[in-house]
């Protein structure tokens, strides 16, 4: 672990400098790990190895993306791909719609029982590079309004997952690593209560 994070710049020593936009950031990025299993093809999907992704979300007066790295593997990428789309909890099964050069998945989810509707596009071989959007539309219940949200995300592979990090790790942009495969199983089994263990 230590080794990865030596790559990242140590943002926490600036943390008192950061916008009052950074915080509502970092909060995504936590919520970035809730994602659920998508039976795609893994031919469909990236190759095994380090991800770079580069992530914007359009409606938290977010200015700049923000980096995440991905250490998947032929296994782990159904629930890593989609680990950049927030609300993706208790879905049904996805359509999916697959090229070469391009990927459009479609769920229907719900979040403590707030339903949601998502469309990812991704465009690229999935190889080497991507790019791609997402769009999320939350329905109204007693307790929320109908709302949406929607993001931009590029993705480039930079190699083989170092030692330090191993399948499913995701490394948000303030160094903190978390796991997105043991965050929903542990969801899985307490849908209601699960928290991010680090």
């Amino acid at each position: 672990m230590a080794t990865m994070r030596n790559t990242i710049p140590d943002r926490r020593r600036n943390a008192r400098r950061k916008p009052a936009w950074w915080k509502r950031v970092l909060a995504l990025c936590l919520a970035l790990s809730a994602s659920v299993d998508v039976p795609a093809a893994p031919a469909a999907l990236r190759a095994p190895g380090l991800w770079e992704v580069m992530l914007t979300n359009d409606g938290a007066g977010q200015q700049q993306p923000i980096r995440l790295l991905q250490c998947t593997t032929a296994a782990a990428e159904p629930e890593m791909l989609l680990a950049v789309v927030p609300g993706q909890e208790s879905c049904r099964p996805p359509r999916i719609s697959a090229s070469a050069a391009r990927l459009s998945i479609e769920t229907t989810c719900a979040v403590h029982g707030r339903p949601n509707k998502s469309k990812t596009v991704v465009n690229g071989d999935r190889r080497k590079s991507y790019s791609g959007t997402f769009r999320v539309d939350w329905t109204a219940t007693r307790d929320a309004p109908a709302g949406s949200s929607s993001g931009r995300f590029e993705g480039k592979r930079t190699g083989e997952c170092p030692a330090g990090l191993k399948a499913g790790d995701m490394v948000l942009s303030n160094g903190v690593t978390v796991n997105v495969l043991r965050d929903n199983a542990a969801r899985r089994r307490h849908p209601e209560g699960a928290e991010h263990q680090h």
